[in-house]
């Protein structure tokens, strides 16, 4: 497993707002007409660049960062 960066791209952002807003993978791959597995991928690497267990952890991450528009 690869070390978290704490980075992360625009897409991983993006998708990091839209899992704090509640929308799961399904739902963004429907909206975004693409594979479930593509936002998936995403996802995982949105997890490693946190350090994250899991989708929740890492939104927990992101607020707490500053990243989601405000500490927690």
């Amino acid at each position: 497993m690869s070390r978290p960066s704490g980075r992360l791209t625009a897409r991983q952002l993006e998708l990091l707002h839209r899992f704090a807003a509640g929308e799961t993978i399904q739902e963004i791959a429907v909206q975004d007409r693409v594979a479930p597995e593509n936002i998936g991928k995403t996802a995982a690497r949105l997890r490693i660049s946190l350090g994250a267990k899991s989708l929740p952890h890492a939104v927990d991450i992101g607020h707490r960062r500053g990243l989601l528009g405000g500490e927690r």
